[in-house]
């Protein structure tokens, strides 16, 4: 059958290539045997047997066309990838790259799903409403791929970060998305380093692991600097306590160290009735209310205040917690900043008022 069928840019790219080998392989077996499974079709465009009609069209094989019904280009694609991932031995690193190829169809599937939240702003509910679609979509991602959401999540943070190396690496399962995802944290100069280790000859996980020891001595000293810091955050302030506030606002880092942040006894440091605004990354929500610090100072979770997004990504949140009756002078929240490099303090202003910052430092403020 020599029939003259579209090739669409977008729907080739989404199957993986094959190998030198894999080609040669499938044309003996179509010369040997002809071409057994349709292509599959739509509108005259290939959905499916690209490299099929490649072969069969230079070496002039019969072929049958299986007819597809699609109501939009995003139901094909969906069908592709879905295909792909059902009849291809792949990893799972292999599956996610196949699955983020689709990441913008599946996340506006489940945008349109929620609904439309025009007024996400103005309710509270609406944000919480926000934040779940965000995780669903990840967890319907990492599904598709087999999966979990997390696994999926840090995978995509290699595809986007990690050295190509790396990628490849993993890619041929020569190292595990988590140790990948180690790569994405280090330096630029440590990731140089690996690069060229790799490209030596040196097996990637052995790499990875010798610069990670060779370097566990510095990390080890960094963060005995940074709980310095914190003890010298209490020093700075008031060693007796004996001045009350009524707004307290902590930044977070990356990773909660429960001992440290204990030794800033916010609970000795708050009026009887103060607002606690603390600064987190979002994927520290849930140490965040394991470590039980918001309980331990005597205070009680009110609600998420704040929310700083970027590029469609939930970067910063700021949890907001009372101890008494504090005053609010807006109680409209949580509100959503668009942008990031916003100064916390006086976004917190516009919440509580203009309270004058008594002392203050980059990880804590205490005021009024």
């Amino acid at each position: 059958m020599s029939i003259e069928l579209i090739i669409d840019p977008e729907f080739k790219a989404l199957i993986p290539p094959l190998t030198e080998h894999e080609f040669k392989n499938l044309e003996d077996s179509l010369i040997t045997d002809g071409c057994i499974d349709p292509l599959v079709v739509w509108n005259g465009t290939i959905i499916d047997g690209h490299n099929r009609y490649e072969i069969c069209s230079s070496r002039a094989i019969d072929f049958k066309l299986h007819e597809m019904n699609f109501n939009s280009r995003d139901e094909a694609i969906l069908w592709i990838l879905r295909n792909q991932l059902s009849r291809r031995n792949l990893n799972d690193f292999q599956r996610i790259e196949l699955v983020r190829k689709c990441e913008k169809v599946v996340k506006a599937q489940a945008k349109e799903r929620q609904g439309t939240r025009n007024d996400i702003e103005e309710h509270s509910g609406q944000m919480t409403g926000m934040l779940k679609e965000g995780k669903e979509s990840r967890d319907e991602l990492g599904a598709m791929a087999e999966v979990s959401g997390k696994t999926y999540d840090r995978a995509v943070k290699v595809i986007d970060n990690a050295p190509e190396a790396v990628v490849d690496a993993v890619r041929k399962k020569n190292l595990s998305i988590n140790s990948a995802y180690g790569v994405t944290k280090m330096s630029h100069e440590q990731q140089a380093e690996i690069v060229k280790r790799i490209a030596k000859g040196e097996k990637p996980k052995t790499v990875i692991a010798d610069v990670r020891q060779r370097d566990k001595a510095q990390d080890i000293e960094d963060s005995q600097e940074a709980e310095s810091t914190q003890d010298n955050v209490v020093q700075d302030s008031s060693e007796n306590y004996s001045e009350k506030h009524k707004v307290i606002s902590l930044n977070l880092s990356s990773e909660i160290n429960r001992k440290a942040l204990m030794k800033l006894h916010i609970e000795k440091r708050a009026d009887d009735d103060c607002a606690l605004f603390i600064w987190s990354q979002y994927h520290m929500l849930s140490d965040i209310f394991k470590s039980n610090l918001i309980e331990d100072w005597g205070f009680k979770y009110h609600t998420i205040a704040f929310v700083i997004t970027e590029s469609d990504k939930t970067n910063d949140l700021c949890i907001l917690a009372t101890r008494g009756k504090p005053v609010l002078t807006d109680t409209h929240l949580p509100k959503i900043i668009n942008t990031q490099g916003k100064d916390f303090d006086e976004l917190i202003k516009e919440v509580i008022g203009d309270i004058p910052v008594s002392s203050h430092n980059k990880k804590l403020s205490v005021w009024g």
